[in-house]
């Protein structure tokens, strides 16, 4: 426990564990918030923002994804199976209705809003138009809304087909193996020392693996990005 933030090992889908932070509004809250992080980062790097949460009596509640951040890292806590990268559009989409579940049980009556920043951006859009589980019909229902800021919905330089049929391929022969993936700083932020904080973070790796890259890279396009308007 600090200032501002719960942390908290908790168990999640096929008994994986995740790091999770939980920034408690002082009262009965307004609202609830589940946050989901981007692609090569984690929780801590939100701690800014995420504190300021419970000033307007809202209670924010994330957690490292699978494959990311201290999930993936901390050696004392983790999985003994997790890996950095080591992840998957099934298990991201499994292991948000999992936190939303628990949330939904720990809060009852008080309104549930799914936010993500970047890949999570994109992920909390396909949650909701996925066309098979999961989430199941009752994960979808668990929210009264979304809130998806700057989402990862496609490239701005699409990689040639050619390499991405073939990355595809090997994602099913090695789904796990490490891959190069730098999201580069450049793009990041208008603070240099926001990227120099970046660049030197301990927690983030600029590396995927075959399955989750393919899946992040894909899962979108063919989910959120073309059903989209069905949400109106």
């Amino acid at each position: 426990m600090t200032d501002t933030f719960k942390e908290e090992w908790m168990t999640g889908p096929e008994g994986h564990q995740f790091y999770t932070r939980t920034y408690a509004a002082p009262a009965v809250p307004s609202a609830i918030i589940l946050f989901v992080h981007g692609f090569a980062e984690h929780i801590g790097r939100y701690e800014h923002i995420h504190s300021k949460y419970p000033t307007r009596n809202i209670t924010l509640f994330t957690f490292d994804q699978r494959g990311y951040g201290r999930t993936a890292l901390d050696v004392a806590h983790r999985s003994k199976d997790s890996a950095y990268g080591k992840t998957n559009w099934t298990w991201q989409m499994g292991d948000i209705e999992h936190f939303a579940t628990y949330l939904a049980k720990e809060h009852p009556g008080v309104p549930l809003f799914l936010m993500g920043h970047s890949m999570g951006g994109g992920l909390v859009l396909a949650y909701f138009t996925r066309p098979s589980a999961p989430p199941s019909g009752e994960g979808v229902k668990l929210f009264s809304g979304v809130i998806s800021c700057s989402p990862f919905l496609t490239l701005t330089t699409p990689k040639p087909k050619l390499l991405r049929w073939t990355g595809a391929k090997l994602a099913s022969l090695a789904p796990y193996t490490p891959f190069p993936a730098d999201p580069g700083v450049e793009f990041l932020s208008r603070d240099p020392a926001a990227k120099v904080a970046y660049w030197k973070d301990p927690l983030i790796k600029r590396i995927g693996t075959l399955k989750g890259l393919d899946d992040m890279l894909t899962g979108v396009g063919g989910t959120a990005l073309d059903r989209i308007p069905s949400l109106g």
